[in-house]
């Protein structure tokens, strides 16, 4: 017959131990799963001010290239309105088809479209726009070639913030020939 070992592991005895996780070391990872979960909130949450900011500013720069792509198809200018600007509940851009070719937007114009940037973007709202001498330029008429009719080049809008958000503001600078780009101002 067989004798048992003093100190050793019967068979029996390995057979009938489960494998697992003790409760302590389940609730460390927890703890440390809750910790890490607590970063990455703190992170999107100081993301998502920036980056409706940026969806603001590549809106308007949007906004430039589908009337620089409406002069073209249509053959005939289009003109680009800042709305309200300096309005952080209402500011707003249009772009309209110059159907009776007056550089100015009246009752003959098309509205092609338009879209409220503080609707879109909350708390994101565009603050001035000017051209390269710091005048006002709250429409913009591009021809039928795409270019810019007029006025001193470039254009700068200025899409801004009412939230702390670094960079706190952007800068749409548009050139003569009508494309724009995205530029964040320190």
């Amino acid at each position: 017959m067989f004798r048992s070992i003093p100190g050793a592991k019967s068979p029996s005895n390995a057979m009938n131990r489960r494998g697992g996780f003790t409760m302590v070391e389940l609730m460390v990872v927890i703890a440390i799963m809750a910790i890490l979960g607590a970063i990455a909130v703190t992170n999107l949450t100081q993301a998502f001010p920036r980056m409706r900011m940026e969806g603001a500013a590549n809106e308007v720069v949007s906004m430039y290239q589908y009337a620089r792509f409406e002069a073209a198809r249509r053959n005939r200018p289009a003109i680009v309105q800042l709305q309200n600007l300096g309005n952080v509940s209402t500011c707003a851009i249009a772009v309209y088809v110059d159907e009776n070719r007056s550089n100015t937007v009246d009752t003959g114009d098309t509205l092609s479209k338009t879209v409220v940037i503080p609707t879109k973007y909350p708390k994101a709202y565009i603050a001035t726009a000017v051209d390269g001498s710091a005048v006002a330029a709250a429409i913009v008429v591009l021809g039928s070639d795409g270019v810019i009719k007029g006025g001193l080049m470039p254009v700068t809008v200025t899409v801004d913030s009412q939230l702390t958000t670094s960079p706190n503001q952007y800068q749409v600078i548009v050139g003569r020939s009508g494309i724009a780009r995205v530029a964040a101002v320190p």
